[in-house]
C-alpha cells in the first residue's frame, strides 16, 4: 500500500448518524480510499454502504476478501467481520 492514501473509521451501532455527515463530507473524487469498521450484531446485514451512498457519499460497499482496493471508494467491514488491509487488497474476516 506504499503511496495509497488510506481513511480509517471506527463507529458503533448508533453512529450511522456521525458517519453519514463525515462521509457524505468528502469528495466524489476523493484521492483516498476509505475504510470503514462498524459494530453490529452478527445476524443483521449491514445496509450502511446503502444508506451512505444516497447521501451523495463516495461509492460505498461491503469490503469482499481480496478484493483490490480503489481510490475514492468507502469500503465497509460485513456484520460481525474485522478488515485486515494487505498489500493492494483488504481482507474481511471474521
Amino acid at each position: 500500500m506504499a503511496g495509497h492514501k488510506v481513511t480509517v473509521v471506527g463507529v458503533s451501532a448508533g453512529g450511522v448518524e456521525a458517519l453519514q455527515t463525515l462521509v457524505g463530507g468528502f469528495s466524489l473524487d476523493l484521492p483516498a480510499t476509505i475504510f470503514v469498521v462498524m459494530h453490529l450484531s452478527p445476524d443483521r446485514r449491514s445496509v450502511v454502504p446503502a444508506i451512505l451512498s444516497t447521501a451523495g457519499a463516495p461509492l460505498a460497499v461491503l469490503a469482499v476478501d481480496g478484493e483490490a482496493m480503489q481510490q475514492g471508494c468507502a469500503y465497509f467491514a460485513p456484520s460481525d467481520h474485522h478488515l485486515v488491509l494487505g498489500h493492494v487488497t483488504c481482507h474481511a474476516e471474521a
